[in-house]
């Protein structure tokens, strides 16, 4: 869904605009309305814990102790497509060909080209000769002066593989890489939910950073702490121990994704799961009818309070009971304090 889409429908709903048509609202109330959107309800929803957002596991190998989630800022200059489903190797992989009779063969893209025809961003002119024969089409992106624009896609693997809008790129590289390897990550997350071991599933348990460098857990492998900064997210662990390829629980954040093409430059499309949109519309129609001095503003708080209500029950996450039984039977085992027995009921990956 739109911003303007929300914005209208909240205007509209709260009173601030009494027309019913959506072109009548004027533009100063859309871009206050926007800016409260983006800035103030959209940063608060995803820091509510009591709010289930959908969950992704990405696995990402620590260095030097650290991994740091680096998201796209936003002035990034290439349009971010769809995520595609394969890795940015296979998207790097070359062939060679020659593209004229007599000349030496020399590399090409094809799996790179194959894919920008399959999502019929390009098209080929059937000439068995692939260089020159790729024309966008009219889903390429393009600048407001009708220029179009480099692209990237978020791979399989979570890497940044940009595309040049000047095909030529596209050939005469014998190793290529497009990968932006200073972004790796599609969102910035709120927070992290868990970490995992990769090779079996061993779950860190998180600590403060004073914990960390205490002598009872300075040591410790499956431990780690949490970094927040203002262009990063670093999870932290400890230098002293080894630590394999890990994998990360994190929540998708709600999030405004800007559109160039638009007329209005605080127009774009917000990303996030169906539940949220009438949540977003009623808390907004309530905000801006308590800054706008409307009477609505009792009975539109009372619709925020519905809708919100509604999302904290719409729970993806069920909350398992607990198995106390195990759990005495971990404790124990990890304290040391249990001698070996042939079967204990719990065999299989790390509590095996």
């Amino acid at each position: 869904m739109h911003v303007m889409d929300i914005v209208n429908r909240a205007v509209m709903k709260s009173g601030v605009v009494s027309s019913f048509n959506p072109d009548e609202v004027p533009e100063d109330i859309q871009q206050r309305g926007a800016d409260v959107l983006r800035n103030e309800i959209i940063p608060d929803l995803n820091c509510d814990r009591a709010v289930d957002i959908t969950e992704t596991v990405i696995a990402y190998t620590p260095k030097n102790g650290k991994i740091h989630l680096v998201t796209t800022p936003l002035d990034y200059p290439n349009f971010i497509m769809e995520s595609v489903d394969v890795t940015a190797h296979f998207l790097n992989v070359t062939q060679t060909a020659s593209f004229a009779p007599g000349n030496p063969p020399v590399p090409y893209m094809k799996n790179l080209i194959d894919l920008l025809v399959e999502l019929e961003l390009v098209t080929m002119d059937g000439s068995p000769n692939p260089y020159g024969t790729l024309t966008k089409t009219d889903k390429w992106p393009s600048d407001q002066l009708g220029q179009p624009r480099d692209i990237a896609f978020w791979t399989e693997d979570v890497q940044l593989f940009e595309v040049p809008a000047d095909f030529t790129k596209l050939y005469n590289e014998a190793k290529p890489d497009f990968v932006n390897h200073r972004y790796n990550i599609p969102f910035y997350p709120a927070y992290v939910g868990e970490v995992y071991r990769a090779s079996d599933g061993a779950e860190f348990r998180y600590l403060h950073h004073g914990e960390m460098v205490s002598a009872e857990f300075r040591y410790s492998q499956l431990v780690y702490t949490v970094e927040d900064n203002i262009t990063k997210m670093s999870v932290v662990f400890n230098k002293q121990a080894f630590v394999p390829p890990v994998l990360l629980v994190l929540p998708v954040p709600v999030k405004i994704i800007n559109s160039f093409e638009e007329e209005n430059p605080w127009d774009g499309e917000v990303v996030a799961p169906q539940k949220f949109f009438s949540f977003l519309i009623n808390i907004l129609a309530w905000r801006m009818a308590a800054e706008y001095g409307v009477d609505t503003e009792a009975k539109m708080e009372k619709q925020a309070t519905v809708s919100y209500s509604n999302i904290v029950k719409n729970k993806i996450k069920r909350e398992h009971p607990q198995d106390i039984p195990r759990k005495i039977f971990e404790y124990l085992r990890c304290k040391g304090r249990l001698a070996p027995v042939e079967t204990n009921g719990y065999t299989g990956g790390f509590y095996g």
